[in-house]
């Protein structure tokens, strides 16, 4: 037999193995992105549990004499509900960055990702891996202007972020309001909100808007002072390219058409 052919049948190192891995050895991972979790969503999954046994393996990776799962972690929930000895696992070696990379990826695919959720974990990759949004938006298969749009909710309020998670506020008005670089006004338009709100007042992306334009934006084609100025603020200069100014954001939320306004009044 030929050298060539004796390489042929060599088997191949698999990239993943699967294994029953027993409960026990299974911890939680601190890098997943799903902050919030459905408990309607989570009693349909013991309940099929029940009746089906898990069908789907979970996948973890080994860490430090055990294995931490990178995704199925309410799966692994559910069979700790149920008392179950082991579950079925794909154990893979991983990096950090792989194992956030692959649980935004799958999170995404299920579609009920809370936007939060995404914002916080797309500035973590940013952050820990110097990486820019297009590189992100590549990686995971969305446009580079979701990645911005969802990174900007990360600088949202404690207020704010409460009422989107609660449903207070929709999706349309919480990208309004992270707009606002200043988080006490933010805190000031939901305060208006909520006063509309319990005046059975219908509150409207339009009604925000219009709200934040008039109390919270300054108009610069009648300000009193050159915009071009380069020591126009200190550590700053003009307002050219400051991505407070409306005109600048037009690609990041493709919607500005409120002339030419400072989104930062303090400023």
């Amino acid at each position: 037999m030929s050298r060539t052919s004796r390489a042929a049948k060599q088997p191949q190192k698999a990239d993943f193995m699967y294994r029953d891995l027993p409960l026990s050895e299974i911890v939680a991972s601190p890098s997943n992105p799903r902050e919030v979790r459905e408990k309607e969503a989570d009693r349909e999954l013991v309940e099929s549990i029940r009746e089906s046994g898990v069908l789907e393996p979970i996948l973890v990776r080994p860490k430090d004499g055990l294995f931490e799962i990178v995704f199925g972690e309410r799966r692994y929930q559910a069979a700790q509900e149920l008392n179950l000895e082991t579950i079925p696992a794909l154990v893979r070696e991983l990096g950090d960055e792989q194992v956030l990379e692959i649980q935004l990826a799958e999170n995404l695919r299920r579609a009920d990702m809370h936007p939060i959720d995404e914002a916080h974990a797309y500035e973590r990759w940013a952050r820990e891996w110097n990486h820019d949004h297009g590189y992100i938006a590549a990686k995971l298969g969305v446009s580079r202007a979701k990645v911005m749009r969802r990174m900007a909710l990360a600088k949202l309020s404690k207020t704010a972020k409460s009422a989107f998670r609660k449903n207070v506020i929709e999706l349309g008005i919480a990208e309004l309001l992270a707009r606002i670089p200043d988080e006490r006004h933010q805190d000031a338009v939901m305060k208006s909100i909520s006063q509309l709100t319990d005046n059975n007042q219908r509150v409207t992306i339009e009604v925000v808007r219009g709200m934040i334009l008039r109390d919270y934006t300054l108009d610069l084609t009648d300000a009193p002072f050159n915009v071009d100025a380069p020591d126009l603020v200190e550590n700053c200069g003009a307002c050219g390219e400051c991505p407070k100014r409306s005109i600048n954001q037009a690609k990041l939320w493709g919607d500005v058409d409120t002339g030419d306004r400072c989104t930062d009044s303090a400023c």
